[in-house]
């Protein structure tokens, strides 16, 4: 074998790998920067979602509505074992939200979502209950499965900004609230 063919195939090898290697480096910064981008919902039906407000049951409410500062939803069940120990963190959330409003929006009937928060000695500051289909919901707010625990960032005009399905972590709170509210 000459030493020619040899440099050829070495050149070869030398030029697959970086072209691999740029490859690899473009999947990750668009994935870095897809992952930093809000959202896309597509149906603007996520906008006439309504909820019943603990606090005032009287009035339907939405996350679409204008607010004096960011929300964040974090939607739970109580059959979801990963949104309960999400929601034993609640307080650490919310000081990690500051002055955003940190909402627990139940999918489950009214009374079966009190009974969980009081067999797990939760009360949360802001807490609503989802009208209608939770399959809607979900669907609207959470896209493909699965969905829960699910959070959603919506800026103080009612604009998704932000979306997770996983738990959710101070650190992740403080970054919505910043990206949210400017």
């Amino acid at each position: 074998m000459s030493s020619r063919s040899t440099d050829a195939r070495g050149e070869n090898g030398r030029r697959s790998v970086c072209i691999l290697v740029g490859g690899l480096l473009l999947a990750f910064l668009a994935a870095l920067v897809s992952s930093r981008a809000a959202p896309s919902i597509a149906d603007p039906a996520w906008k006439r979602l309504t909820f019943i407000d603990a606090q005032h049951p009287q009035a339907p409410t939405s996350p679409a509505g204008r607010a004096a500062h960011a929300r964040v939803l974090m939607l739970w069940r109580a059959d979801c074992g990963p949104c309960l120990i999400e929601l034993k963190h609640m307080a650490a959330l919310q000081a990690a939200a500051g002055p955003a409003d940190l909402i627990a929006v139940a999918l489950d009937d009214p009374h079966v979502a009190q009974a969980k928060l009081a067999d797990l000695g939760l009360r949360p500051r802001r807490l609503w209950y989802a009208l209608g289909s939770n399959a809607v919901v979900l669907n609207l707010l959470g896209g493909p499965p699965p969905r829960l625990p699910l959070s959603v960032a919506v800026d103080p005009r009612g604009d998704i900004c932000a979306r997770r399905t996983g738990l959710l972590g101070t650190d992740i709170v403080r970054q919505w609230v910043a990206r949210c509210s400017s």
